[in-house]
């Protein structure tokens, strides 16, 4: 170019110079598209880490309300026994333990806080953002306290104040077995419990003559009402503002993964 110049050859200065330009923004183009690839490939990693997940929440929340529905039945039928002139120990005892349990679920939200505290949000695609999958992760510390109730009511405070240790001990043992594919347990109604007849008539005996066990139970109803209300919502997508049942949500999540890598492609 110099030469060029000196030689005022400025038809060959302006093509030197045109040369220059476009090397340059071919440069930067090439850095561009390498860095578009690579975020697209961590946003595809996401997705793909958020279906895992967000599948595994699923698996869970199912479980886990039809472990509360299992929590409930067993609350019906404590208040049939309680009614009934002389109900069949056994019975009474582990349906009025059951009308106790409690277990909980929090959301897998490694790969999701990994996003949020490493700005890559535009990473994803519109159908999370759109449906507020912010809201369902923020449900996971609100879940834990609304089913935490379970935990300090007086029902399981009276109930377990009334059976002897070692017959708890018995049904926790038969009971309360987590499947492979999930962490929230289930319950299991059949169950021997170590205590001769006559301990059993007892113990009955106690749980039926409380005057407060019945009111108790009445409140029972409540917390176990909110607790399945609400962990069925979560599957529906009824909460903070989605619109997408979590089925809807994986499904999208897919078909994005898919689009993606066709349009790559």
């Amino acid at each position: 170019m110099t030469k060029h110049v000196r030689d005022q050859n400025w038809f060959a200065v302006f093509l030197d110079f045109l040369i220059v330009v476009v090397g340059i923004l071919i440069a930067f183009q090439i850095t561009n598209w390498n860095e578009a690839r690579s975020d697209a490939r961590r946003g595809h990693a996401y997705v793909d880490r958020l279906i895992i997940e967000i599948e595994k929440d699923l698996t869970n929340l199912q479980g886990l309300l039809a472990y509360y529905d299992a929590v409930n039945a067993s609350a019906e039928r404590t208040v049939e026994l309680l009614s009934q002139p002389a109900p069949k120990p056994e019975k009474l005892i582990i349906h009025a333990y059951r009308a106790t349990e409690y277990s909980n679920f929090k959301a897998r939200r490694a790969t999701w806080d990994e996003i949020v505290s490493s700005g890559n949000m535009e990473l994803l695609p519109p159908v999370i953002t759109e449906n507020s999958l912010s809201g369902y992760y923020d449900y996971g510390d609100t879940g834990l306290k609304l089913q935490g109730r379970m935990l300090d009511s007086d029902y399981r405070k009276r109930v377990r104040r009334i059976i002897p240790h070692k017959i708890q001990h018995s049904i926790r043992r038969c009971g309360d077995k987590v499947p492979h594919d999930q962490d929230a347990p289930a319950l299991s109604i059949d169950c021997d419990m170590d205590a001769t007849e006559s301990e059993l008539v007892d113990i009955a005996a106690l749980l039926k003559n409380d005057p407060e066990l019945l009111r108790d139970l009445r409140y029972q109803f409540s917390i176990l009402g909110v607790i399945r209300g609400d962990l069925q919502s979560l599957i529906d997508g009824n909460l903070y503002g989605k619109n997408l049942s979590l089925e809807e949500l994986i499904q999208a999540l897919k078909e994005s993964r898919s689009d993606s890598g066709r349009e790559a492609r």
